[in-house]
């Protein structure tokens, strides 16, 4: 499938919409390979490769080049952090290998560094400026040559008896372990309880946090509370419904404002217990208006109730 996003230079908001509506499972799509402006120079014998060292189309980018007569090169900007900067991220965030194939800088019949002193100039009197029009003097080789191995990329991941896969330890990898259950999973439940119940336990996340963001963190944590809760605070049990209330309400903290957001959920079997985690971010002001604040992870287990709605027992 080809997807042609918009709204990058606005914070990525194509990519970031389908990431979030996708045609089908993200476990389903088996890379991503990104395409961000084009070669107007010529051809190279070389290409950029952002995502390079982080997944298994390592290996097929470099075997298709090699037929090219071209080697990879991995960010050669890596401290712009391009990577977290194009469309491909959505993709990664949601789990599929992703990377996005740039311009090399070697240019054939070219004289060292030329290329780097095209892209340059190219940079600093045209990109994003009046003058950035289409001009007499562009050379299409070398689009076209990056176009193909794109292309062949693609045909091999297509035809491979696997998917490629994030290597272990990347910061993507649970993120594709996630999709790729919840894949197999679908295929054990063609009636499509467990999802049904996933985005129950998501909206219930998001009408936590949301009400947290309107009417205070005290009054949404009381609410989304069972009776036997806990909350773990600094190594502190703090047990039960009314433990809690008395715990927010013997706070001394002023502005307080804390948002989360989950980054995984799952759900047991029989549809009764749930968990999640993801990054949360704290701030607030002490007595003394000394503003406070702090980040990490969260984890919350989520307890079906008797009507039917969830309620966490574990935060």
């Amino acid at each position: 499938m080809i997807a042609f996003v918009g709204a990058e230079e606005q914070g990525l908001l194509g990519s970031a919409y389908y990431a979030e509506h996708p045609s089908f499972a993200p476990g389903r799509i088996a890379a991503n390979i990104n395409y961000d402006s084009g070669n107007i120079w010529g051809r190279t014998s070389d290409l950029s490769m952002l995502g390079y060292g982080k997944s298994t189309l390592d290996q097929v980018v470099i075997e298709v080049a090699a037929a090219q007569g071209r080697t990879v090169k991995p960010d050669q900007l890596p401290d712009r952090g391009y990577f977290y900067r194009s469309d491909q991220f959505n993709f990664a965030r949601i789990g599929v290998p992703a990377m996005y194939l740039k311009t090399g800088s070697e240019f054939i019949g070219r004289p060292p560094g030329w290329g780097v002193e095209q892209i340059l100039f190219h940079e600093e009197h045209y990109y994003h400026q009046p003058g950035d029009e289409i001009r007499d003097d562009w050379d299409f080789a070398g689009m076209v040559e990056d176009a193909r191995l794109g292309f062949e990329v693609g045909l091999r991941v297509a035809n491979a008896g696997e998917m490629p896969v994030w290597y272990p330890g990347d910061e993507f990898e649970a993120a594709r372990r996630q999709e790729l259950e919840e894949v197999s999973k679908a295929e054990e439940d063609p009636s499509g309880k467990y999802a049904s119940w996933r985005e129950e336990v998501r909206a219930a996340e998001s009408a936590f946090a949301a009400m947290a963001r309107a009417q205070g963190v005290k009054e949404a944590f009381l609410a989304f509370a069972a009776e036997d809760a806990v909350l773990n605070r600094n190594n502190r049990l703090i047990q039960g419904r009314q433990a809690i209330k008395e715990y927010f309400e013997n706070q001394t903290l002023k502005d307080v404002v804390l948002e989360w957001s989950p980054e995984f959920i799952d759900v047991a079997a029989e549809g009764d217990i749930a968990y999640t985690y993801g990054n949360y971010q704290f701030s607030a002001r002490d007595a003394d208006g000394k503003l406070l604040e702090d980040k990490g992870i969260f984890h919350t287990v989520w307890k079906r109730q008797a009507d039917g709605s969830w309620k966490f027992v574990w935060d």
